[in-house]
């Protein structure tokens, strides 16, 4: 027992006790949001280090992939399991603005999907549709039903 005059205890967790009762108490049915957690944050940050600072190769038109979006995918990937990118004319070359949502409709096959994104700016978001081969969709340990949906931390 705790008289009111009495200063209320001091718990003390690490970031790996914090995120384990995180999920305990979210497998007992108690909304929880794990990904504001100071681990998932940290693991996040490191992802989206690692990616930025990473090179790509290939016949890549300078400028379309670059460490910004890199690190904003490695941070989806943590926080949400995935992150889309959109291919667009900027100026006079290309490059993938990150999409705030997207959808996904078609069948079976993946070559076939058509995404529906919405690209945030400060006053307006435009809603576009592209064909799969205008996105970078970077996505996390998908599931088998939901090969378009990947899963977050």
């Amino acid at each position: 027992m705790r008289f009111p005059w009495q200063r209320r205890p001091v718990e003390r967790r690490t970031y790996t006790e914090d995120l384990v009762a995180a999920l305990a108490s979210q497998t007992e049915g108690a909304t929880v949001e794990v990904g504001k957690t100071a681990a998932v944050e940290a693991a996040a940050g490191f992802i989206a280090r690692a990616l930025a600072s990473s090179t790509v190769e290939g016949d890549v038109p300078p400028g379309t992939i670059t460490p910004t979006m890199l690190h904003a995918a490695g941070r989806g990937l943590v926080r949400d399991g995935e992150a889309l990118f959109v291919l667009r004319m900027v100026g006079a070359g290309f490059r993938f603005v990150e999409a705030a949502s997207w959808d996904w409709s078609g069948g079976y096959d993946p070559t076939t999907w058509i995404c529906r994104a919405d690209l945030p700016g400060p006053t307006l978001t435009t809603t576009v549709r592209v064909d799969r081969s205008e996105v970078a969709f970077f996505q996390w340990s998908a599931r088998r039903g939901l090969p378009h949906r990947g899963t977050s931390a």
